[in-house]
């Protein structure tokens, strides 16, 4: 479904014990891509 639905998707990310809330439920995790994702730029 990804490739269909996302067609310009940079990157995945698939975190455990993460739900709707993944910026809560993995806060360090999500910044830590985020950071990733920012200096790549």
């Amino acid at each position: 479904m990804e490739a269909r639905a996302c067609t310009d998707l940079r990157g995945l990310h698939l975190l455990a014990g993460a739900g709707h809330w993944v910026q809560q439920e993995q806060a360090a995790e999500v910044n830590r891509l985020v950071l990733e994702f920012l200096l790549a730029l």
